[in-house]
């Protein structure tokens, strides 16, 4: 009667693993795959805003990665001069606009901070597990010619 045997145990100090396992280092997969959504959502809002606006004001600088949104954010130029009511009021909306444009900016900016510490985290945060030797295993078979190529594996 064979014995069980789970599929992974976790890794115990620096012992080595016991007989017919061998030893992995696994990455924090939900980490890295939240961080990911996290930073591409925001990357895709920033460049959509900024093609809505003409890539107005710098805009475009939301296309570099994690700083991008900053510095189009520190980029915009805002100036008013008012001298009758009119012009005070239409002064007045220019600069809620150019507020709520530097606020989307730096909303963005923090969604690509946020995104991208998550995917570095996941990277960092790493545990050994033994796996079992019999369960592991990674063929890659190359046909005549580059027409054929076949990746198989068990884990």
């Amino acid at each position: 009667m064979p014995l069980f045997r789970p599929v992974a145990l976790p890794a115990y100090r620096d012992f080595p693993p016991p007989p017919g396992y061998i030893e992995k280092v696994r990455f924090n997969g939900g980490l890295i795959g939240i961080g990911a959504g996290v930073f591409l959502t925001t990357y895709a809002m920033g460049i959509i805003y900024a093609a809505s606006t003409g890539f107005k004001q710098q805009s475009g600088w939301v296309a570099a990665p994690v700083v991008g949104p900053f510095i189009a954010a520190a980029q915009r130029d805002f100036q008013c001069t008012a001298t009758t009511p009119q012009q005070a009021e239409a002064c007045q909306r220019e600069t809620v606009s150019e507020a709520g444009a530097v606020a989307i900016l730096a909303g963005i900016g923090m969604g690509h901070l946020v995104g991208a510490s998550l995917v570095a985290a996941g990277f960092f945060d790493r545990s050994r597990v033994w796996v079992r030797s019999d369960l592991v295993a990674v063929n890659l078979q190359l046909g005549p010619g580059l027409g054929m190529l076949q990746v198989g594996g068990r884990f």
